[in-house]
């Protein structure tokens, strides 16, 4: 049920369901082997690189 609804800012997840594998390739959640505690802290730093890509394109964009 997570894995059929895992989305990233309201886009589809790059997922990988193939030979009974079900993991996000931007994540890296495994939702297979995964404990829920474990996929809640891999999307927590997900979320966070994004945040601080997202920082770094601003200031960049600032400084030029």
């Amino acid at each position: 049920m997570l894995f059929m609804g895992h989305r990233h800012g309201g886009k589809s997840a790059n997922l990988y369901g193939d030979d009974g594998e079900m993991q996000c390739s931007q994540c890296f959640c495994d939702f297979v082997r995964d404990s829920v505690d474990d996929m809640e802290k891999k999307i927590g730093d997900f979320n966070m690189r994004i945040a601080l890509e997202e920082m770094n394109a601003k200031t960049s964009l600032h400084d030029s």
